[in-house]
Formats: structure tokens, sequence, C-alpha cells
């Protein structure tokens, strides 16, 4: 219904952030630079912030150029939930 209101191609939201429609501020591309960084040497980084700040999309971002799979990826937000 509102993808023909608007005339979009697809629907505007899923249920995982999609790094296409991601918006490259200058932190964001700081931030994407570092953690490419720490990819090509192999180090350890955490990347922090608010809720809604783009955390997972930059995360996604990072995966599809750095051609990484998800097991090569961690995400521990459960094992810090205590913390």
């Amino acid at each position: 219904m509102y993808r023909d209101h608007f005339g979009l191609r697809e629907k505007p939201f899923g249920k995982t952030p999609d790094p296409r429609f991601l918006y490259l501020s200058r932190g964001h591309e700081e931030a994407l630079a570092r953690l490419e960084f720490v990819v090509e040497e192999r180090e350890i980084a955490i990347l922090t912030g608010g809720i809604g700040c783009g955390k997972t999309t930059l995360s996604r971002a990072l995966m599809d150029r750095m051609g990484l799979e998800l097991s090569e990826f961690g995400d521990s937000k459960e094992r810090l939930a205590g913390i």
C-alpha cells in the first residue's frame, strides 16, 4: 500500500539493517575506515554507541566491503549483556 503511494521499489524497513542504505556521515566513515584497518591488521576492536546510531548497519557494511562471512565476524551482544 505505502510502496505504491510513495513510489518505492522495495520495503523501506526490514527486520535487519541493510548496508545498501547506509548514510556515511563523517563519523560513520571514520569508524568504517578504522574497522577496515583492524580487520586488515587482524587486530581486535569494540564498536560501541547508542541505540540506533548505526552499529549493526556499519558492521554489515564492513562485512560486505571486506568479503567477510558472519562466522568470521563476532557479535558479542549476548556475551556482554551481563557486564
